[in-house]
């Protein structure tokens, strides 16, 4: 079992992940801009261009609002189980 962390010891390691790194370029990025360049190049390749965007067994499901509650969530995830397990 890992080691828990305190709140301020996740906060510290969040920082040191975006802060701006320098290789002598105007935009050299932070410690997540290639998994976020990554992340974009995959979401960009299944025509994903706006959030929020869901896809159930590899299906996009159009439907999926940004202003859904945890209820709503909860349903579509039911819905594509088929279970009420959730």
């Amino acid at each position: 079992m890992p080691h828990p962390t305190t709140r301020a010891q996740d906060a510290a390691a969040v920082r040191a992940l975006l802060a701006l790194t320098s290789n002598g370029s105007a935009n050299s990025g932070n410690g997540v801009t290639q998994a976020v360049k990554w992340a974009v190049k995959y979401h960009r390749s299944r025509a994903v261009h706006v959030t929020p965007t869901a896809f159930f067994n590899g299906i996009e499901a159009p439907d999926v609002s940004s202003g859904w509650t945890g209820d709503d969530w909860r349903a579509k995830i039911r819905s594509a189980l088929g279970t009420e397990a959730v």
